[in-house]
């Protein structure tokens, strides 16, 4: 009886932990999770725009992964994450002195929101963000 009992708990466990990753629950709204499109980003006065593309994939209920290529040449890999339709993108994941983040709303076609870039000193630009999905 014990061994029947040990073995339900251990398939009810299993398939809990399934369950709780279902990779059919993307924020990002479409079966396979990804989000294409143009990102525009402004200075702290709202002048200056820098065009490019951020390409964002949903790994799971709240990791994105992707890519970005900024019209001055400057591209890279990102990491992030999605929760309640807020996105908070590290667009440098892989530098500790040197980060630009993205926090922003995402709304199902568009993430609107302020970037921050900072380097070992400490915050050192910031501004705006709106990247629109083809």
């Amino acid at each position: 009886m014990k061994k029947i009992l040990i073995i339900f708990l251990f398939t009810f466990a299993v398939f809990q932990l399934y369950s709780c990753n279902d990779s059919n629950s993307n924020i990002i709204g479409n079966p396979d999770g990804q989000f294409i499109g143009e990102i525009v980003l402004l200075d702290s006065l709202g002048a200056n725009p820098l065009n490019g593309t951020i390409k964002l994939t949903q790994t799971n209920n709240t990791d994105l992964i992707g890519s970005w290529i900024l019209q001055n040449g400057q591209n890279g890999k990102l990491t992030g994450l999605i929760n309640d339709m807020k996105v908070n993108i590290n667009l440098n994941p892989d530098f500790v002195d040197k980060n630009t983040v993205l926090l922003g709303n995402f709304d199902g076609m568009s993430i609107k929101g302020q970037w921050y870039h900072s380097s070992i000193v400490g915050l050192d630009n910031k501004g705006t963000f709106v990247a629109t999905g083809y």
